[in-house]
């Protein structure tokens, strides 16, 4: 999948997949459509989700940067209690544009305002705890997701 999101974006084009896996819960959810844009006249900022390539496994990663230098990134799932630890910044292949579930709600999250205060929470591990109180309600209404 990786090398396929690659051609993608070294072709300047928007990707859309769905997710897959928790670790973005509860802004983004498995099965949740999310469109991935390639970094054209703006630049990775902390609070970004992005979708990379992992520097060890060669995985298609898609969390948000929690810390930012010249050359290197560190990322973290929102639900995560760690981060992915320091990737290059060159293994970034774009940054999530659009998130497609039924609430609306994370598009807004991906306001920069908004962005900053989501980036903190999940610093200090709020997400992780809202994420846990979470599961259980949408488990028992599904037209809550």
């Amino acid at each position: 999948m990786g090398t396929l999101v690659s051609e993608f974006v070294d072709k300047r084009k928007n990707l859309k997949f769905k997710a897959t896996g928790n670790s973005m819960f509860p802004f983004i959810k498995d099965g949740d459509g999310i469109k991935i844009s390639p970094y054209i006249e703006n630049k990775p900022e902390i609070g970004d989700i992005v979708a990379y390539l992992d520097s060890n496994t060669r995985n298609l990663i898609v969390h948000r940067i929690i810390k930012l230098s010249a050359n290197q990134f560190i990322a973290k799932g929102d639900s995560c209690l760690h981060s992915d630890g320091t990737q290059s910044k060159d293994d970034i292949l774009g940054y999530v544009a659009e998130i497609n579930q039924r609430l609306g709600l994370p598009n807004r999250l991906l306001v920069p305002r908004f962005k900053k205060i989501v980036t903190l929470l999940s610093l200090i591990r709020f997400t992780v705890i809202l994420s846990i109180l979470l599961k259980p309600l949408i488990r028992q209404n599904r037209s809550f997701m």
